[in-house]
């Protein structure tokens, strides 16, 4: 007992809590990009009292822990536990549809060409020649014929993948074979043809005489003494027969 000229010794105790809210945002796509015209959002840590989202300091309406995005922007949620509050920032890019393109690879008669570099855009896609991996395209390789190029582009949206394609063809040279010679009567007329009458060509005759017209496959000859008369084919691809 204590004595009449004492206190007694009084304890007690306090407890102080130290909240420290962390807050964590993700993108629907898992990054920072995301694809123009398709669905876009960010997500908050769920549990806390309040959410207040911005985009570039302006306060949005959604008040839930997941936004809706659609825009380009600096966007911010605001956390509170009741008590505490804790902020994240995110920055938020939105990109168009890519549109790959090949440097065009001309059409050519004949085999005898430089092989020519494949090249695309945007950069960093892959080539193909008739479905081979390829970074060139070689003409004396190749040969006659219609080929397929493809360049794909491929990215970690779906809006960064695409594929470009074009068609190149290998024309055989002309051969040009008609009649060595042809026997008329004087007076009559006779008409020169050759194994060729594609339009698309152009057609010399040389030289101009006796002629009905010499910018055609077929014209009509009749010249008062023999003539020996050469053709000039020319094919839309810039080569001579």
């Amino acid at each position: 007992f204590p004595s009449h000229d004492s206190c007694p010794n009084l304890e007690d105790s306090v407890q102080i809590v130290v909240k420290d809210p962390q807050v964590t945002l993700t993108s629907s796509t898992g990054g920072t990009d995301f694809c123009n015209g398709q669905p876009a959002s960010l997500q908050a840590t769920t549990g806390f009292v309040s959410y207040e989202w911005s985009q570039n300091n302006t306060i949005l309406s959604e008040v839930g822990n997941k936004l809706s995005i659609n825009s380009d922007g600096d966007y911010k949620v605001v956390v509170s536990d009741g008590d505490c509050s804790a902020e994240k920032l995110f920055t938020a890019k939105f990109v168009n549809q890519v549109q790959p393109k090949i440097t065009n690879i001309p059409s050519v008669c004949g085999l005898n060409h430089t092989a020519v570099p494949l090249d695309g855009t945007p950069i960093g896609g892959t080539f193909t020649i008739d479905g081979i991996a390829a970074t060139q395209f070689d003409y004396a390789k190749l040969g006659v014929g219609k080929h397929t190029v493809n360049y794909e582009v491929r990215g970690t949206l779906s809006c960064l993948n695409g594929t470009a394609s074009q068609e190149v063809i290998i024309h055989k040279i002309p051969q040009i074979e008609f009649a060595r010679t042809e026997f008329m009567w004087k007076g009559s007329s006779v008409m020169l043809q050759s194994n060729y009458t594609d339009p698309t060509y152009l057609y010399t005759w040389t030289p101009n005489i006796a002629l009905s017209n010499t910018q055609i496959p077929t014209p009509i000859a009749n010249p008062t003494a023999t003539q020996t008369y050469t053709l000039r084919v020319e094919s839309p691809f810039s080569f001579l027969s």
